[in-house]
């Protein structure tokens, strides 16, 4: 099952590359020039925009926004639609408060998890995966967002797990040791930094496909047996 869910996906993302690159890079980019003139600014250390963890901010206020309108792509393209790359990211938008509250308990729970012992935290981090869908295509509360999350990913946590682990393998390990050749040779930081980053936010979607995919299998299936 796992190799045709990795198969449908990886079919469904290669169709719909440019689409998802065209959400997610505006707001990429945006987060790697500001991070690229912020590292290369000499501003004093005492100035509040010296702080290294504005950079992280600005990502973390732009990524709900991005992250609901690529689901909503993803979910407007299995039946064949392709919405506006601007009504994706005002949908995104109105979305940013649910998303944004979920990301942050999906983290804490992730953490506490973590703080515990590293299986713990990755046992977390499948069960509550489908947080994110839950509050993007059915509006759900955060709360109930990761409750849904918690009982419809229960009988997909190794397939979840293996399919993420994976995806990592085949296109992070080799992104990340390409990161670190390029850090080494101390390359000039638009090489060596931004466009590594923009490739990384590309290639993320394809963790969001695979995990829809599952999502609406385990929706299917739980209609068909909901006594399961």
């Amino acid at each position: 099952m796992l190799l045709n869910l990795l198969k449908d996906s990886l079919t469904f993302y290669r169709h719909n590359f440019v689409f998802l690159a065209m959400i997610v890079l505006p707001f990429s980019i945006c987060v790697g020039l500001f991070k690229l003139v912020f590292n290369q600014s000499a501003l004093p250390a005492s100035d509040l925009m010296a702080n290294p963890s504005i950079p992280v901010l600005l990502m973390l206020m732009l990524h709900p926004i991005s992250q609901a309108a690529v689901i909503l792509a993803i979910a407007a393209s299995v039946d064949g639609h392709y919405p506006s790359l601007p009504s994706l990211w005002r949908q995104g938008l109105r979305l940013w408060f649910p998303v944004a509250a979920v990301t942050f308990l999906y983290a804490a729970a992730i953490l506490g998890g973590l703080s515990m012992l590293l299986i713990p935290g990755l046992y977390f981090m499948v069960r509550f995966t489908f947080a994110e869908y839950a509050v993007v295509l059915h509006k759900q509360h955060p709360l109930d967002a990761m409750r849904s999350s918690w009982i419809l990913s229960k009988g997909y946590f190794w397939l979840l797990m293996n399919g993420l682990l994976l995806i990592t393998a085949l296109i992070y390990f080799p992104a990340l040791m390409l990161t670190s050749v390029l850090d080494k040779l101390q390359v000039a930081p638009l090489i060596g930094e931004f466009l590594p980053s923009q490739l990384f936010s590309v290639l993320g979607t394809f963790y969001t496909v695979f995990v829809f995919r599952v999502f609406h299998q385990a929706q299917s299936e739980a209609k068909t047996t909901p006594d399961a």
